[in-house]
């Protein structure tokens, strides 16, 4: 995955650099675009402890917070997809939010199956769990076939369900 650019814009920080002062606003979001995977909407938000990549984050942008998206919190947060292992939250990068993203995953995933949270921090799966869904989000292939065991899956600004019932 080699992202560039995909607008016009001096001093843009790369997909996969971190930033230990930010160059952008918290929150910035931006497109870039790679020859295999197309283009995709990355927001710039600070670091996370225990962060690595592919793992699914939530952010709060009012409280300037990043966490690695657990289950049984229910956030009920916009949720992104993390391109490094940026674990400093004084430093800056990254996170996907629209696009194909290469995602930690757990169990059989399906193509077109939904993602849930699971226990394993900032970990996914396509194993219901109530409260735990991820919305505007859903597997493209089976498990591993992303680099690094990876998977794949579309998103657009996806967010965490919250519901419990």
């Amino acid at each position: 995955m080699a992202y560039a650019p995909a607008e016009s814009m001096v001093g843009i920080t790369p997909i996969g650099q971190v930033d230990l002062i930010a160059r952008h606003p918290p929150g910035s979001i931006r497109r870039f675009a790679d020859g295999v995977l197309g283009e995709g909407e990355f927001i710039y938000l600070p670091g996370v402890a225990g962060n690595f990549v592919g793992a699914g984050v939530s952010y709060d942008l009012g409280l300037g917070t990043v966490a690695l998206l657990p289950a049984g919190s229910n956030p009920d947060r916009p949720i992104a997809v993390s391109m490094e292992t940026n674990a400093n939250p004084l430093a800056w990068s990254w996170y996907q939010i629209g696009g194909l993203a290469a995602i930690s995953s757990t169990g059989t995933i399906v193509d077109g199956d939904l993602l849930y949270a699971t226990s394993s921090n900032g970990v996914l799966s396509n194993v219901q769990a109530n409260g735990n869904q991820v919305q505007s989000a859903s597997w493209s292939g089976a498990n591993g076939a992303a680099p690094g065991g990876l998977t794949y899956a579309s998103i657009a600004r996806p967010f965490m369900q919250g519901q419990t019932v």
